[in-house]
């Protein structure tokens, strides 16, 4: 988080050659001199008097580092404050410039605003020479969004919207900075005035918003709402509020309260950290539905991004660092756990104390990983508190010790894998004073770096236990419960729904319908609502279970199926895949059209539709597409006589008639040239089957292999013999479906007729097996199949 600090002067300690121009910015007079003399090309009355640094980021080839700079210009009657985000690159490079769109948008922003708040004359200056761009806030290449998020106006706008279903009208916004992270990230404060539609009561909230770069608020905020949902009157949080996905922003309420952080008396502390610790471990005892997850290779990258930039300003340790690393990096590797929610981000100023106790805040990162992550960080930040405050790392030891045995009390871990963890979170924290450039912030890296070294020493003294086997499964009725909570499915779904329909999409409403939950078969339809730019915008998808080893496989050969389709105009119009909800094991699909359907009209126009229907079907199967799995015409004969064992040892009566009738059909298959391969798809009914305009839509199906191609429509054929009850009506009704397919693929009808005989006889087998006592429906099958081999 950015604020001020005292200043470093001497540039020279992070010098580097190939950022001439990082000596420059961190030179705070050198600085003031360079970019009042690029201002005056705009402004000839400009002034710079002074600079101060408030945050850097620095890391190979790039650093970004923000400023506050004291300006005067044409029209200002005093001194003005202007935060300046610099971008440091090679020269070669050359700094990037912001583009024409963001420029425009900055200048609207300005000459909304007040002139102390925007005091430059010119929103970004670049000086190629040293590869420097500066931007003025809110311009930010990398959050093009920050200059939205800052303007009132436009924040009255997205959250009058977002706020319209609770029958309240946003009257006025009033926007407050509290961080900015130049091109990562940056939280506001919202003071948001409304009324009431029905009685025109006010009402007035407090929000803190906050912005990533590259990262989906929407997921964000399922995180948050995953975790407050669960810990509802147990542990205090923040409360989640919303997203605004077009601004990339999420938002939450403003809890009051003191960081822990900047608690200074010595009872409370010891309280605080206590209560800190029980909460904590409550949520590291839950089960959540989290998308993120933090594994070995996130801990790792983060211990060598910052032990590079410690090899960087402190070149003296570079022995030590490079030891650390290597140790650190096999240590990591060989026991990070993806096993519990964590907060990933815990320390000291993460939780607010008041008189009713501790609230956690900022649950942005929450993710599956590794809970003694969250213990050893908030060690380790005691550590450097203890560093601040009492000139020694130990300062705090016994506030650690209050921490640790109440996290131990609630909850049991191995100290050890903290201990590791503790000494990561203080490799991390190492550069941290260089970051706000502190003076003395040599000092303080010199000591955290020891200190992580004796705790890294102690934590492998023993062998650790192996890391835990990974599980994100959640138990059935869990699942259920969240794929039917609307604002979490809402959340989920919003990054899918905009990749498919543009960024301009905002959903404002998630209505989700359980279709079913047989076994591990869960089915949920979310229809959603909302603005695609100006204008209102419907949709519905669909949540198909999948077994773990089939998730990725459904979605790549439905997407090629439908790529090898194109724009044919007689095809079936199959269901568009999404993406696949990771936390509830649920594929995502959605209808391709745009119109409302309605259920097929089967038996109803002299088989007109079922002429359509295998038409339909048949031109889906002639598509040459290489689908990579494939299911044989023996897999399904054993599939049958599997389900007819099963029949036979129940001594039920249809078993002798159905067995003789597979004995017909494994002998016409084998005496027949085998059925050639086709697009197959595997779990279509007629249940599953809609009339769109003039086309039939597939609302689902589970998977699409290639095999027999008669598969496909003589398990429809199968169906059609149960569903429709006159006789006549269903051989036309049949005769129909068969035509459209034999037409469209080329099929002779020997082809087809040992598959349909199949196909009436495991529908036969698997009513036989669901309803012993309806024998109607097991002799209509057979008698179906007996007439289509000849028996």
């Amino acid at each position: 988080m950015a604020g001020s600090a005292e200043v470093a002067t001497d540039a020279a300690l992070v010098s580097d050659d190939q950022l001439p121009g990082l000596a420059a910015v961190l030179d705070p007079p050198a600085l003031a001199s360079l970019l009042e003399r690029h201002l005056r090309r705009h402004d000839p009355a400009a002034e710079v008097p002074e600079i101060r640094i408030l945050d850097v980021q620095y890391s190979q080839r790039r650093a970004a580092v923000l400023v506050r700079a004291y300006v005067r210009c044409t029209g200002l009657r005093r001194t003005a404050r202007q935060k300046l985000f610099l971008h440091v690159v090679p020269p070669e490079e050359g700094p990037p410039a912001p583009a024409a769109r963001l420029l425009a948008r900055y200048q609207d922003w300005r000459r909304a605003a007040t002139p102390r708040l925007a005091p430059m004359p010119v929103g970004a200056l670049t000086i190629p020479d040293l590869g420097i761009a500066a931007y003025a806030f809110p311009l930010d290449p990398e959050l093009t969004s920050l200059v939205d998020v800052t303007d009132p106006l436009a924040m009255r706008v997205a959250v009058n919207e977002l706020w319209r279903r609770r029958g309240v009208k946003v009257r006025r916004v009033r926007v407050e900075t509290l961080a900015y992270t130049p091109g990562s990230r940056a939280a506001l404060r919202y003071e948001v005035l409304s009324e009431s539609r029905d009685n025109g009561l006010p009402e007035i909230r407090h929000l803190v918003g906050k912005l990533q770069q590259r990262k989906s608020p929407a997921t964000l905020f399922a995180g948050h709402w995953a975790v407050w949902r669960a810990t509802a009157g147990r542990i205090r949080l923040a409360p989640p509020v919303g997203y605004l996905a077009t601004f990339g922003m999420s938002l939450q309420e403003v809890v009051r309260g003191t960081r822990l952080s900047d608690v200074t008396e010595h009872g409370a502390l010891v309280k605080g950290v206590r209560q800190a610790a029980r909460a904590i471990a409550t949520v590291h005892s839950l089960d959540l539905p989290l998308l993120a997850t933090r594994g070995a290779d996130k801990e790792v990258r983060s211990v060598r991004r910052w032990i590079d930039v410690l090899r960087r300003i402190r070149p003296a340790l570079d022995g030590r660092l490079e030891r650390l690393e290597a140790r650190l990096v096999a240590e990591l590797e060989a026991r990070v756990r993806k096993v519990a929610p964590m907060h990933s981000d815990f320390h000291l100023a993460n939780v607010l104390v008041d008189a009713e106790g501790v609230v956690l805040i900022d649950w942005d990162q929450v993710a599956v990983g590794d809970p003694a992550s969250d213990v050893g960080r908030f060690l380790g930040a005691l550590r450097v508190s203890a560093l601040r405050a009492t000139g020694r790392i130990d300062g705090y030891a016994e506030l650690g010790e209050a921490f640790l045995t109440a996290y131990l009390a609630t909850r049991p871990e191995e100290e050890r894998q903290i201990q590791l963890f503790e000494a990561c979170g203080l490799v991390v924290a190492a550069a941290s004073p260089f970051r706000l450039q502190r003076r003395g912030w040599e000092d303080g890296a010199d000591a955290m770096v020891g200190e992580a070294e004796r705790l890294l020493a102690q934590s492998v003294r023993r062998p650790a236990a192996p890391p835990a086997a990974a599980s994100r499964s959640l138990p059935e009725a869990a699942r259920i419960r969240w794929a039917l909570d609307p604002v979490y499915a809402q959340a989920l779904l919003v990054p899918l729904a905009r990749t498919a329909h543009g960024d301009d999409l905002e959903i404002y409403r998630c209505r989700p319908e359980r279709v079913s939950a047989e076994g591990n078969r869960l089915r949920v339809r979310w229809r959603l609502s909302g603005l695609r730019g100006e204008e209102r915008w419907k949709g519905t998808c669909e949540g198909i279970a999948l077994s773990p080893e089939a998730r990725s496989g459904v979605l790549r050969r439905l997407a090629a199926l439908l790529e090898a389709l194109g724009d044919s105009a007689d095809a079936l119009l199959l269901p568009r895949p999404l993406g696949f909800l990771e936390p509830l094991g649920l594929a995502v699909f959605e209808p391709s059209w745009p119109a409302p359907p309605a259920p097929l009209a089967l038996a109803s126009s002299a088989g007109h539709v079922e002429r359509a229907l295998g038409r339909g079907l048949g031109v889906v199967q002639t598509a040459a597409v290489d689908l990579g799995r494939s299911r044989t015409a023996d897999r399904e004969l054993r599939t049958v006589s599997r389900r007819l064992a099963t029949l036979e040892e129940a001594g039920l009566s249809a078993a002798t008639r159905c067995a003789r009738l597979l004995a017909a059909v494994v002998e016409l298959l084998g005496a027949a040239a085998p059925a050639a391969p086709a697009p197959m798809l595997r779990g279509l009914h007629l249940r599953e089957l809609q009339q769109a305009g003039e086309r039939i839509g597939v609302l689902a199906m589970r998977d699409v292999v290639a095999g027999p191609r008669p598969v496909t429509v003589a398990g429809l054929l199968a169906e059609l013999n149960a569903a429709v009850d006159d006789a006549d009506a269903r051989r036309e009704a049949a005769a129909g479906l068969r035509s459209g397919w034999l037409a469209a693929t080329g099929a002779q009808p020997d082809e087809l007729r040992p598959f349909e005989a199949l196909a009436l006889v495991r529908h036969g087998v698997d009513g036989a097996l669901r309803s012993p006592a309806d024998a109607a429906m097991v002799e209509r099958h057979a008698a179906a199949a007996e007439e289509i081999l000849g028996i």
